[in-house]
C-alpha cells in the first residue's frame, strides 16, 4: 500500500475521531473515562450533530488552551469552542432503570 494512502487514512481517522464519537455517543474515550459528555446546550439530552462536532473540534484545535480562558467566566463552564458549537460539557449520568426485586 502506498505511503500517501496510509498517511491519508491516519489523518482521516485522527481528524474524524473526536467529531464522530462526540456526535454519535456524546463522548470520546477520554470524556468517558473522565465521566463527562458533550451535549446540545438547547437540549441537554441530545448529542450535537456531526457538523457542529467538526466545527467544535476545529475551533478547539486552532485555539488550543486559549479556548479554555472563558471556562471560569460563566456558570456553565463553557469554553470558546462550546460557544461556537452551541454545546455544553456535562457530568455523565447513566440511565438507571428501576430494578424490582
Amino acid at each position: 500500500m502506498p505511503n500517501y494512502i496510509r498517511i491519508s487514512v491516519f489523518l482521516g481517522l485522527f481528524i474524524l475521531y473526536e467529531p464522530l464519537l462526540v456526535s454519535i455517543f456524546g463522548a470520546t474515550l477520554g470524556h468517558f473515562f473522565n465521566d463527562i459528555v458533550v451535549k446540545q446546550e438547547a437540549n441537554e439530552n441530545r448529542n450535537i450533530n456531526f457538523l457542529l462536532a467538526i466545527i467544535r473540534f476545529i475551533t478547539k484545535s486552532l485555539l488550543g488552551w486559549v479556548s479554555l480562558l472563558t471556562v471560569n467566566s460563566n456558570s456553565k463552564k463553557k469554553a470558546i469552542h462550546d460557544y461556537v458549537a452551541q454545546s455544553v460539557v456535562l457530568p455523565y449520568k447513566p440511565n438507571k432503570k428501576a430494578s424490582t426485586p
